[in-house]
């Protein structure tokens, strides 16, 4: 019994720790979405997601903190022996501040897998960008074709074609479409080797 008691002394901290560095790190989570969501809201059509995975982030820190806050009246209260309420209001607080953190996650992978917000933000890189232009090509080169629009399609890879010139994966990607798409392998294929060669290709 003694045991027990001596390891729920123990752990009753600890979990209060957590809480509180979870606290610190929504604080930061928020902080740093904010300074990163203006480049984010330029791009069209995506403001209103930003703004609903803002808002759910900042009501899951502002949930956390009044979590935090009912566990620094926990301990203290823990130790006049009756922390009861201010346990109860703990639990009870979580509840509400886990679904806000819920909704902050799901509405942060849906602005970033439904609307591409964030390649080449983190560390500037535009590389990150130039692999987001291939796979959003690639999509909705797949998208066309299953809508029965292959030259849609085809135009699609054509364009990025050139830009990315010296990139096995996207060349063979033309390949492909102008075998698929295009009717026309021989053609796209003395492309691809003028550009992997990197001589310039000729005028269609």
């Amino acid at each position: 019994m003694a045991l027990a008691h001596g390891a729920d002394r123990v752990a009753s901290p600890a979990a209060t720790s957590l809480l509180l560095v979870g606290t610190l790190a929504a604080f930061l989570a928020v902080q740093s979405g904010g300074a990163a969501h203006g480049p984010v809201e330029r791009i069209p059509g995506v403001a209103d997601a930003v703004t609903r995975h803002e808002h759910w982030g900042e009501r899951a820190q502002n949930a956390f903190f009044v979590v935090a806050v009912a566990e620094l009246a926990r301990l203290m209260l823990s130790r006049r022996g009756r922390p009861r309420p201010a346990l109860l209001a703990s639990a009870v607080l979580c509840l509400p501040a886990v679904f806000c953190l819920y909704e902050a996650g799901e509405h942060g992978g849906n602005l970033v897998y439904s609307y591409a917000g964030g390649p080449g933000l983190r560390n500037g890189n535009p590389e990150d960008v130039g692999r987001l232009l291939v796979a959003g090509v690639y999509n909705q080169a797949q998208a066309d074709r299953k809508a029965g629009r292959p030259g849609d399609a085809a135009a699609l890879v054509s364009a990025i074609a050139p830009r990315f010139a010296s990139d096995p994966n996207v060349q063979i990607m033309a390949a492909e479409s102008a075998l698929i798409d295009r009717k026309d392998p021989a053609a796209e294929n003395g492309r691809i080797k003028q550009r992997l060669a990197g001589s310039p290709a000729p005028a269609r």
